[in-house]
């Protein structure tokens, strides 16, 4: 439970550096593939930094998966992370960037983590200086 109060009054926003490189720059065709990579991107991350201290730490795996982001990870196209939710116990990772590209993933922090479902979806996009309001999709079936 402080898990969860303290990574939802930080925001867990990260953003990802700015480098880039020619071959990860995305065009609009090429953004789709781009999304899948970045989340497969991100999953792993998380999935190895979820390993030691950090599996019963939220705040200690909170920091790995920003320093890893901030230092090492290309963003041409601005995505931002959100990471709620209780470590060990259900977790919400929400990646998005101001052209209102959303992937919001149901994880679950126990032995390992698993990831239990990935959404895809489209909002409109923000304005300059706008931040994105995060309501990640109802979901009835588990």
């Amino acid at each position: 439970m402080l898990f969860r109060i303290i990574v939802f009054s930080i925001g867990c926003l990260f953003n990802f550096n700015t480098q880039a490189y020619a071959v990860t720059e995305a065009t609009p065709e090429k953004a789709p593939e781009y999304s899948r990579e970045l989340l497969n991107l991100v999953l792993n991350v998380v999935k190895n930094c979820y390993k030691g201290p950090t599996k019963t730490d939220g705040i200690q795996l909170v920091k790995c998966v920003a320093d890893v982001f901030n230092q090492d990870v290309p963003n041409p196209l601005h995505y931002k992370l959100r990471i709620t939710g209780d470590c060990p116990g259900e977790s919400d990772l929400i990646i998005y960037n101001p052209a209102g590209d959303m992937i919001t993933c149901y994880l679950e922090f126990g032995q390992s983590m698993q990831v239990n479902r990935c959404i895809s979806y489209k909002v409109p996009p923000l304005s300059n200086g706008q931040e994105m309001s995060i309501l990640p999709p109802k979901v009835l079936i588990k």
